[in-house]
């Protein structure tokens, strides 16, 4: 014998009465999410006989819309034996009509009727025929799945109807719908007391009105938008916990990523624009998202493939880039260093730390397209000037290269420096001034030097100096060279007749951003902000690079590789005492002068009459260079 499972389950309905819509008007209705007002809204819809539990069957005798007990008849019809107007509500020779609130019993009870109508033959009444009769045919074996799928679905409904949460969501929403339905029922002019109120009065209880109106449609959506999170949440967990529908897990992570990446950037920015309730919603959110890319569900012991963390993580940093705030990309940010850090403290040897790559390339491109957007990133490494616009993080975002493969990965570290970078050159517009790059107006500059110079031991004001805004001073040999504001290059050699520094001529035409030399060296380096390199003085070792070891006077361009078309664009540069080295904006170092000690770093003890790139560090990107003394290191 088979068993059949009941098709009918019951229903719970709310059957409003009027005469209790003004005590739900005066509801404060986000009470539904808490427990203890719930119970007692709850308790007052059934004390007030407004929640009706329908049952399989119809009984003869129910209350009405309005509250009253009303009988079935033998026509099929309800009546209360109430008065509506001149007419009562009753069964009579001369009048079968009721009231409208029996009238919509009697809808009801149609609809059940036509749902009953529609259910299937139980599957065991079915199955039990086949046993002594013949066998069914392609007909009635689909006639029979259908009633098995049916009976499996009711049974479904019925454990989830009595569920805890299943419980409480049915009563929230059923509170609401009580809510609205008074709302919607009462109108200002209902009634003589509202036909007897002064305009003045009618206008303040229709902005009340709309009021509540307003405060019911944001909780009701607060409601039902906590309501939608928790069931998803609780599928998602209990998918990854059993390891079943893991693959709808990851189909609805990737469609809720890919309508992210199909907003603009900084949807949820003005807080003006932006519901609160999507606000709450966007919180909860990441707070689950952290839960998942942490692995913290479950007390830390859950089976979320690999492949999810890395869609919470792209959907963590998407949910930033449309808040659009400091705070939130930076909780971001720690959550990603969190995470880094957890995976580089396990102790076990044999685990692979390959954890620590993710697939964020699309979000940190975002981030860049956005940045450049704005200009705040010299695409082309020839396009970055040297000296003082050559900054760390400018120089590092210039050379940057993401991949653009949506599926390669990168390590975690890695991505947060990306991320710091870019909000830092973000940040740069809205910073405020340098304190050494305020203009103090007509404010003198004071210089001093001691030693040789001061002739003394103590520091000595140096008036000749006062009136040249100096922004850079490099001492030598007997000589020291500054750097003005407006780019010019004056030296006071300490033997000179002159009291006053003199101008380098052969540099008016150049404007030069920075100048050096050695204390034990008799030859200098000039940087234009062209990146162009000039050298003057010594160069019995070959120190100046113009590929002979004559002295020069003048200066004179250094060349890279002889030839003018390949002269380099340097970012910095250094003298030793008889030999010169020099960073180019790609990251090169390149040498020349007296290689004794190999200082030059060729290899070898061998001069260099010519820049000479140091293969050794081909690969690398260098972005400084010291030189020494005569016998010294670089």
């Amino acid at each position: 014998m088979w068993a059949s499972v009941s098709p009918a389950v019951g229903r719970t309905t709310v059957r409003s009465q009027a005469k209790f819509d003004t005590k739900w008007l005066k509801t404060d209705l986000q009470n539904v999410l808490k427990q203890d007002s719930l119970n007692r809204l709850w308790n007052d819809l059934v004390k007030d006989g407004e929640v009706i539990f329908d049952s399989a069957g119809s009984p003869n005798s129910k209350l009405n819309y309005n509250g009253l007990s009303a009988t079935r008849a033998d026509n099929g019809k309800h009546y209360c034996g109430g008065r509506e107007g001149e007419s009562a509500c009753g069964p009579a020779p001369d009048n079968n009509n009721n009231c409208p609130a029996c009238q919509q019993l009697d809808r009801d009870d149609r609809q059940t009727k036509d749902e009953q109508t529609k259910r299937s033959i139980p599957s065991g009444q079915l199955m039990d025929c086949w046993t002594w009769g013949p066998q069914p045919d392609t007909v009635k074996l689909t006639t029979c799945l259908q009633s098995l799928l049916f009976e499996q679905q009711q049974s479904a409904i019925r454990v989830a109807m009595t569920s805890l949460s299943s419980t409480r969501l049915q009563q929230q929403l059923l509170i609401s719908e009580r809510y609205y339905t008074a709302m919607i029922r009462t109108t200002p002019q209902e009634g003589s007391e509202d036909r007897q109120q002064t305009k003045d009065n009618r206008a303040l209880a229709t902005k009340k009105i709309t009021q509540s109106s307003d405060v019911a449609i944001a909780s009701f959506a607060r409601v039902t938008s906590r309501a939608a999170m928790s069931f998803a949440f609780a599928f998602l967990r209990r998918a990854w916990r059993s390891g079943e529908d893991t693959d709808l897990c990851s189909d609805l992570l990737q469609d809720a990523l890919f309508a992210l990446k199909s907003l603009p950037e900084a949807t949820l920015f003005n807080d003006s624009d932006v519901s609160a309730v999507w606000l709450d919603v966007m919180k909860g959110a990441s707070q689950f998202l952290k839960s998942v890319f942490l692995g913290e569900l479950h007390g830390g012991s859950s089976n979320i493939p690999a492949k999810d963390r890395h869609t919470a993580l792209c959907l963590l940093i998407e949910l930033a880039i449309q808040r659009a705030t400091l705070s939130q990309i930076l909780w971001v940010v720690l959550i990603m260093l969190q995470q880094w850090w957890h995976l580089q403290k396990d102790s076990d040897n044999r685990q692979c730390t390959s954890g620590t790559q993710v697939p964020v390339l699309y979000q940190l491109r975002r981030l860049q397209q956005l940045l450049m957007a704005r200009g705040g990133i010299c695409k082309k490494s020839d396009e970055v000037l040297p000296g003082s616009s050559l900054k760390p993080t400018e120089m590092y975002l210039s050379y940057l290269t993401l991949s653009d493969d949506d599926e390669a990965t990168i390590d975690l570290r890695e991505a947060v420096v990306v991320i710091m970078s870019y909000l830092n050159q973000l940040a740069i517009p809205h910073s405020p001034p340098v304190r050494h790059q305020v203009d103090h107006g007509p404010c003198k500059q004071d210089v001093y030097g001691w030693g040789w110079l001061a002739k003394g031991s103590t520091s000595t004001g140096l008036d000749s100096l006062s009136d040249l805004d100096v922004v850079q001073i490099c001492c030598a040999e007997r000589i020291y060279l500054i750097v003005t504001k407006s780019g010019k290059v004056y030296y006071q050699a300490y033997s000179s007749d002159q009291q006053s520094p003199q101008l380098v001529d052969s540099l008016q035409d150049k404007f030069i951003i920075k100048v050096t030399a050695h204390a034990e060296g008799k030859h200098y380096l000039a940087l234009t902000s062209d990146g162009d390199l000039y050298s003057w003085g010594n160069g019995e070792a070959g120190q100046l690079g113009h590929g002979s070891t004559m002295s020069l006077k003048d200066v004179s361009l250094v060349l890279f590789g002889g030839r003018k078309d390949v002269c380099r664009k340097i970012a910095t540069m250094s003298c030793g005492a008889s030999y010169s080295a020099a960073v180019t904006i790609s990251g090169e170092l390149y040498t020349w002068g007296r290689g004794s000690l190999g200082c030059l770093g060729h290899g070898n003890n061998e001069d260099q009459l010519m820049p000479k790139l140091v293969a050794g560090l081909s690969g690398y990107k260098v972005v400084d260079v010291a030189c020494g003394g005569a016998e010294a290191h670089t």
